[in-house]
């Protein structure tokens, strides 16, 4: 059975980051396990070091799924697009700060196999985490999140600066 897929626009919820927050201990739960994998990987190798890089990104490809993302900046903002077809809403969580976007998305599923007299299940669970630095600052309570056709796409508009348009500078006498 196919998962239900959004046709139209439908908002995500956008949440700022707390230092009490779920979601840091998630970013440091995921940290742990491709480090335990990558470990794994290292041991299965015989131990060899100078590898570290190649194990730890084979362990977080293993354990992670990418998802493309695009980013474009106007005068007033920033847009983030990342591309996560086959999530729905509620499988999406965004989160915020001022200069950081962090984006996780979980969703599972299973199948069915027959072979001959041999009927199985199969589950996965397929997530992507994505982190990503802003060249801007940005405002956090104005963030909004859409996702449609498999797109997610946040307006995150920029902190004012705090200039008043308009005055003169004058010279100190």
């Amino acid at each position: 059975m196919k998962p239900e897929m959004a046709t139209n626009s439908s908002a995500v919820t956008v949440s700022r980051i707390l230092p009490e927050d779920h979601f840091l201990k998630r970013i440091a739960d995921v940290h742990e396990l491709i480090s335990r994998r990558a470990y794994q990987i290292f041991a299965a190798h015989g131990c060899i070091h100078g590898h570290d890089v190649e194990n730890w990104l084979q362990a977080e490809s293993e354990l992670v799924e990418p998802i493309a993302v695009q980013i474009s900046e106007t005068d007033d903002g920033l847009i983030v697009r990342a591309f996560v077809p086959e999530y729905r809403v509620q499988d999406i969580e965004v989160h915020v700060d001022a200069r950081r976007l962090f984006l996780t998305g979980r969703r599972e599923g299973s199948s069915w196999v027959s072979e001959g007299k041999i009927v199985k299940m199969q589950r996965r669970s397929n997530w992507f985490f994505r982190g990503i630095e802003l060249p801007a600052q940005i405002d956090p309570e104005s963030t909004r999140a859409m996702l449609s056709n498999g797109e997610l796409e946040i307006e995150l508009p920029k902190v004012e600066t705090g200039r008043k348009a308009g005055l003169p500078l004058r010279a100190a006498a």
